[in-house]
């Protein structure tokens, strides 16, 4: 009974794994498309606002006023180093500097 079974199921399985496996193949997939609109695309385009541009070109110039502004008000040196922090720096400078040492000219020569 088991045996009977057995082979049934895996017949029925098989058909229809062949059954579903063919439909999939041959059945065209359809997508949906949208066809862009003449309208559509020439809203991308050019912006709804009138003043578009002449907008964006005054908030250019503003703000490269600003920057010029900014620039000529800043002093020379922007960046004031506080007398112990330079000493700090000076005493860790030697130590930035890789050291040789003989052990590493013996292994280069060979």
């Amino acid at each position: 009974m088991k045996r009977i079974f057995y082979s049934t199921f895996s017949s029925v399985t098989i058909a229809t794994t062949l059954v579903v496996t063919a439909l999939s193949v041959t059945v065209p997939v359809f997508a949906v498309e949208t066809a862009p609109t003449f309208n559509d695309s020439l809203n991308a385009i050019y912006p709804r606002e009138p003043n578009f541009f002449t907008r964006g070109r005054e908030q250019f110039e503003k703000e490269i006023q600003l920057l010029l502004i900014i620039r000529r008000s800043s002093p020379d040196t922007p960046l004031k180093i506080s007398p112990e922090q330079q000493q700090l720096q000076e005493q860790l400078a030697p130590l930035e500097k890789p050291q040789v040492l003989p052990s590493d000219i013996d292994k280069s020569d060979s």
